[in-house]
């Protein structure tokens, strides 16, 4: 059956969805302890102690786990990895869709947010260890983070992380429809990017303002959702997203 289909999956694209991507923005730890309780019974609980160890900054963990680790496996190179994720991301129409765009949306959020600590955020975490080497050595990366010609600055580091969450969270997130927040990680991924560029195209500027306000509207329907009785969880949603 599909979970459309068990009564007990009735709330879960209202509930679930909200509180599991609630569990990836930084929230306070009595909010988050809350959250996995709340889904530690549902759909997406074998998701769940990913989303614990990215809180705990772990990404081996989320890199090698189950759920990710075939993307990076026996990569020659790193188109290799963009390939497998297209491909993925172009069999979301299947049964198991809801849960799949959440599995999708956690793996382009650690990706996005191993980029960040290795820029600017820290600790400096040892790239060898802790990231598949596919995403460390490929010279070509920069090549798919040119918009409008603008190359990312010299000074960036681990660019095929950003290059792979922008594949996720940018191009794909129109597909990722059960998923409420995307256009926040969209935002964040977006603005991102426009930190490493030497330029900021007009383009990118004007995508970033078009964002903001689909950020807003997502947060706004959130909070509606929240508002309507989901347990446990008040007053956790964040603005709109900012390096």
């Amino acid at each position: 059956k599909t979970l459309s289909n068990r009564p007990s999956d009735i709330a879960f694209p209202m509930a679930q969805s909200v509180l599991f991507e609630l569990s990836l923005l930084s929230l306070s730890s009595e909010a988050l302890s809350s959250i996995e309780s709340s889904l530690s019974d549902g759909p997406l609980a074998p998701l769940v102690p990913c989303v614990q160890a990215l809180k705990e900054g772990r990404f081996d963990k989320v890199f090698n786990s189950e759920h990710f680790a075939s993307l990076w496996a026996n990569a020659n190179r790193f188109e290799d990895v963009l390939v497998r994720l297209r491909q993925r991301l172009s069999r979301l129409d299947s049964e198991a869709k809801i849960c799949e765009d959440f599995r999708h949306l956690l793996c382009g959020v650690s990706l996005l947010l191993a980029f960040v600590q290795s820029n600017w955020t820290g600790p400096v975490f040892e790239p060898q260890s802790e990231l598949p080497p596919i995403l460390v050595n490929a010279p070509r990366a920069k090549t798919y983070l040119q918009p409008g010609g603008e190359p990312p600055s010299r000074h960036a580091t681990h660019l095929p992380l950003l290059a792979a969450a922008r594949v996720i969270l940018v191009a794909a997130a129109p597909r990722l429809s059960s998923c409420r927040l995307v256009a926040w990680w969209t935002h964040r991924c977006v603005r991102f990017h426009s930190c490493v560029l030497e330029d900021i195209s007009g383009i990118m500027k004007d995508d970033l303002v078009k964002l903001e306000t689909s950020v807003m509207h997502a947060m706004q329907e959130a909070k509606g959702m929240l508002e309507a009785g989901v347990p446990g969880v008040d007053n956790v949603l964040p603005g709109p997203a900012a390096p």
